[in-house]
């Protein structure tokens, strides 16, 4: 059986564009956010309903109503780094100013999953004098992501 380390699962960030809002940017224009990250952890958020019915034995079934999926990033602030550079600059925007692409790589490099998602919880520069600037944001998908196959290239 293979078992990855966390650092094998590749998440990217890209430019979004308002006038073209379905249209995922170019390879080359999404930034590894990668540098300085320390910890990623899963952010999601479900909205269920349990109901129990006449047809079963009165235990309740829970039904999921709504999903929403992200992750959450924390590190060391690394100014320089474009795709931490590219959330800095988000850091007072509202609405859909803080909408980029989001794409995330399985550890195996096979999977990707990809979308649109709203950047949040934006935090630069936090903790005591002697400890590095750190940097802190979730990026949750605004809908259920693209999967796809990662072509070779």
């Amino acid at each position: 059986m293979v078992k990855n380390k966390n650092a094998k699962r590749k998440h990217f960030v890209g430019p979004y564009d308002k006038e073209n809002p379905t249209v995922a940017p170019l390879a080359d224009a999404y930034m590894w956010l990668a540098k300085g990250i320390t910890e990623s952890a899963p952010n999601n958020d479900e909205e269920t309903d349990d109901s129990a019915y006449f047809d079963g034995d009165g235990t309740p079934t829970t039904n999921v109503i709504s999903k929403k999926r992200g992750r959450t990033f924390e590190g060391e602030r690394e100014i320089g780094d474009k795709a931490q550079d590219f959330i800095a600059e988000l850091e007072d925007k509202l609405g859909e100013d803080l909408y980029v692409w989001y794409k995330e790589v399985t550890p195996d490099g096979r999977t990707q999953y990809e979308g649109v998602a709203t950047v949040s919880g934006i935090e630069i520069g936090d903790g005591e004098a002697s400890e590095y600037e750190s940097f802190k944001c979730d990026i949750t998908w605004n809908s259920i992501p693209k999967k796809s196959q990662v072509v070779p290239g």
